[in-house]
């Protein structure tokens, strides 16, 4: 039998459309996928620096290191906090009367 036509195999079929769908995603990550992303991990990311300003602020209690507690300005999801606010839940026996903070003024 005599055949004229364009013969294509399945598989080859199979890896276009894979392809195509590839090519799809890549295009949707570059143009808007990070964007997404960050959105649905910024949450995540705020709770770990939350507990990393809170772990910072309990260290300078200890160490006893006023400047950091009392003028370190920190960025949360709340906004701007120091040390000294009450949100952070800091036992902290330092009094930041004394200080001077240069940021502050």
């Amino acid at each position: 039998m005599n055949k004229k036509g364009f013969d294509i195999s399945i598989s080859t079929i199979v890896i276009i459309v894979i392809s195509i769908v590839v090519l799809a995603g890549l295009v949707f990550l570059f143009t808007k996928g990070f964007g997404l992303w960050k959105t649905g991990i910024d949450p995540i990311g705020n709770s770990a620096s939350r507990s990393a300003v809170i772990e910072a602020c309990n260290l300078a209690c200890t160490t006893e290191d006023l400047i950091t507690f009392c003028c370190e300005i920190f960025s949360v999801n709340e906004g701007k906090i120091l040390c000294t606010d009450s949100s952070l839940g800091i036992d902290c026996s330092l009094s930041c009367a004394a200080v001077s903070c240069p940021s502050l003024n």
